[in-house]
């Protein structure tokens, strides 16, 4: 008789528990679908021109197209080509007058550009090797001149309005040598 009074106590009384339980979580519930994190703000496509290339070439009266400026840049692929043909020919040069057995041609050596010159006016040079240094004179010569005109010659591009900037250029005046150095940002 204890069981059934327990189990007739017990079945009613979790079933008021449940029923407890189930009026105290459906407004939890509820709540908790209304609550939902809202959606966030639409996304703002960029401007047109933001979308387009960093840089493009530019000529002369052409119309510049909105969000863009005209800048000067100087010309890379000289600057680099001059540098690399310059620094391989006078490296060249140098080992060569490193090896030389006359002492007059290994103290020119390592003068850029006009050791060459100089190694064939001292009369030192070995027969048959003046093509040699005279080349070499030519190529060094060739590559200063294509680093001096990449860095003094300039060319207009157009450039995004978004794209932040650096330039260089030397500065010179009388008793007075040095570099200018700007940036856009």
């Amino acid at each position: 008789m204890r069981s059934r009074l327990l189990a007739a106590v017990t079945v009613p009384s979790v079933l008021g528990m449940l029923g407890v339980l189930g009026v105290i979580a459906a407004p939890l519930a509820a709540r908790a679908q209304q609550a939902a994190p809202p959606e966030a703000p639409p996304y703002a496509p960029p401007p047109s021109w933001a979308n387009g290339p960093k840089k493009m070439p530019y000529e002369e009266g052409q119309p510049i197209p909105a969000g863009y400026r005209v800048e000067q840049e100087r010309r890379k692929g000289l600057i680099i080509g001059g540098s690399i043909t310059f620094g391989v020919a006078w490296l060249a040069t140098a080992i060569i007058a490193a090896f030389d057995t006359h002492r007059e041609v290994k103290d020119v050596g390592l003068v850029p550009v006009v050791a060459p010159f100089l190694a064939l006016a001292s009369g030192k040079v070995k027969s048959g090797d003046e093509p040699v240094w005279l080349g070499a004179g030519l190529v060094q010569a060739g590559g200063v001149a294509m680093l001096a005109i990449g860095i003094v010659v300039k060319r207009e591009v157009l450039v995004r309005n978004d794209v932040a900037g650096f330039d260089w250029s030397p500065a010179l005046a009388p008793g007075y040598a040095g570099v200018r150095l700007g940036w856009r940002f």
